[in-house]
């Protein structure tokens, strides 16, 4: 059986989160089954527990064509510079309790505190847009906080790309550079979980 092919120049995705029970393994598995792409980028949480900051001391390897990196700059077709990045260092909640980054309750902290959430969702963009106005780029693509999202804020270009518990979401580039959010389950009319209550109240506010 032939299956058809959504090419895309780059492929980004995020909090995959692997090993929970929550985990859209089959909504992913039809996501990359049919897609191409010359690039693709797991921008941090692929395996639950946030793994990822074990994974730091093998920053700089490349391992089967596989490089680990901290962050980077992808330069899309039509020469714009992004930074690629988790998001993860801009987040309080985790830099101040580090017993967060090896239970992986980030989200579960939030969904705790909601009425918070669409505050820290604010705080977590205006960070990530600061960084990528300091570094001088034209925008930054990021994850962690399952909030996919695309948007420009003075001149930058702010690109979550969601996750694969909730929301099952990527961001990608078509060939001629243009960015979007690609929510996969809507598309494909595959059947995704509701929304916890701290997602319906950020998208109410978005």
């Amino acid at each position: 059986m032939n299956i058809m092919k959504h090419k895309y120049r780059s492929v980004f995705i995020s909090d995959v989160h692997l090993g929970t029970k929550d985990v859209r393994n089959d909504c992913l598995l039809n996501f990359l089954n049919t897609i191409e792409a010359e690039y693709i980028y797991l921008v941090g949480d692929i395996v639950d527990g946030n793994h990822d900051e074990r994974l730091r001391d093998y920053i700089g390897s490349n391992l089967n064509d596989v490089i680990i990196r901290e962050d980077t700059i992808h330069v899309t077709r039509d020469n714009k510079k992004l930074l690629v990045i988790h998001g993860d260092e801009f987040d309080s909640v985790v830099m101040t309790n580090k017993w967060l980054v090896y239970f992986g309750a980030l989200s579960n902290f939030l969904k705790m505190r909601a009425k918070k959430a669409v505050q820290y969702i604010e705080n977590f963009e205006n960070a990530v847009i600061h960084e990528a106005k300091r570094r001088g780029v034209d925008g930054v693509v990021c994850g962690h906080i399952h909030h996919p999202a695309m948007k420009q804020v003075d001149g930058i270009t702010y690109a979550n790309t969601g996750d694969w518990v909730e929301n099952c979401t990527a961001v990608v580039e078509n060939k001629n550079g243009h960015l979007e959010v690609l929510h996969w389950a809507n598309i494909h009319e595959l059947d995704v979980q509701p929304i916890p209550a701290v997602a319906a109240a950020t998208s109410k506010a978005a």
